[in-house]
Parts: structure tokens; C-alpha cells; sequence
């Protein structure tokens, strides 16, 4: 099996008034999307898991071909700021932006993300991946590399590669794809880049 995580594309800023989960992709999000799948030579995933976000939700949709039948929207993949783990992860992306997981895990308020990606990966992703062997998970940046550290400690692999996990800086439409061997253990990790 494999399961792709992707940072969306890059998206418009927030409006006035508006808030960040409703921002969609940009002409450049959308380009960056279409030359992900170029550059993957027309992926096809068994499943599709997306962030609520119109923007991870658009690139999913570029980037997998719109196979609406293997699409599967899961809430929790945007941390909810009115919940006390999102508010702590807001918190901590207010004064931490877009920086390496492994800096979040420095942060008291930061740690949170564990949390958070230990309960989207066992209360919402773990139980539909059934006989997928390719699964793509489409996201927002440090949340994504949290969720592949929590996949990769549920699956065996060792402390030290799990750590090149947690020192990523995923841009725009980058990502990482998390190779499993014939026993459902992690036997790998690669970089999806620009």
C-alpha cells in the first residue's frame, strides 16, 4: 500500500471577514495542481480523503482526476478552531506559521497537533482505507506531516526516519508518500516536491 499526503495548492487570502477554512485555490494553486498530476503521469487512487477546505478539496480533485467515487470528505482533516485542540493549534500557527512539525512539538500549545493526528488517524481515517492500495490524503501543510508522523509510529518505522518527517517544509502542492511492505509496515518514505 501507499498513502500520499499533499499540501493543497497555493490559495487566495482570506477576505475580509472571512475566514481561513473557505479559501479556494488561485490561478497558481490551480496550475500547481495540474502540474502535480502531470508530473505523477495521471495518478489513480483508490481513495481520496480531503480537508473540508475548498482549497485541499479543489486540489484533490486536479490532482486525482475528480473520480467522485473514491472521494471521501473528512471534517477533522482542518482542525476546528472552536474545539480546544484546534484552538491550541491556531494558537501556535499564529506565532509558528509554516515551520516544521518537529518546532510545533517545542511549542506547550503546539503538541497539540499529536493529539490531533492521533484522532483523525484512528477515529477517521485509519478504519476506511479497507483494501485501498493507493490512498491520497489532501491537507494543510504541518497538520499533514503530524498526520504522516502518527501513520508511521502506528506502523512500525523507526524513531530516526520518522524525525526527516517531522523537519519537512511541505510548499504548495508538495508532499510525501509513505510506502508500506507486504505486512502493513511502513517500509519507507519519499518527498513529493516541486
Amino acid at each position: 500500500m501507499q498513502i500520499f499526503c499533499f499540501r493543497h495548492g497555493k490559495a487566495v487570502p482570506v477576505t475580509e471577514g472571512g475566514k481561513d477554512i473557505d479559501r479556494v485555490l488561485g490561478e497558481i494553486g490551480k496550475n500547481q495542481a495540474l502540474d502535480r498530476r502531470a508530473k505523477m503521469g495521471d495518478p489513480r487512487f483508490d481513495l481520496v480523503i480531503s480537508s473540508p477546505a475548498p482549497r485541499a478539496l479543489d486540489t484533490a480533485a486536479i490532482v486525482s482526476g475528480g473520480n467522485e467515487d473514491t472521494f471521501v470528505v473528512v471534517p477533522d482533516l482542518y482542525p476546528d478552531p472552536s474545539k480546544e485542540v484546534g484552538k491550541q493549534i491556531d494558537n501556535a500557527f499564529a506565532r509558528l506559521a509554516y515551520v516544521p512539525v518537529a518546532q510545533y512539538l517545542e511549542d506547550p500549545e503546539g503538541k497539540a497537533i499529536m493529539t490531533w493526528a492521533h484522532n483523525v488517524w484512528y477515529e477517521d481515517i485509519k478504519g476506511r482505507l479497507g483494501n485501498a492500495e493507493c490512498v491520497a490524503i489532501f491537507g494543510h501543510a504541518v497538520c499533514l506531516q503530524a498526520l504522516g508522523i502518527q501513520i508511521c509510529e502506528d506502523h512500525g518505522y523507526a524513531a530516526a526516519q520518522i524525525i526527516q518527517l517531522g523537519n519537512l517544509n511541505l510548499g504548495e502542492c508538495e508532499g510525501f508518500v509513505i510506502n508500506f511492505d507486504d505486512n502493513g509496515m511502513v517500509d519507507g518514505i519519499g518527498l513529493i516536491n516541486n
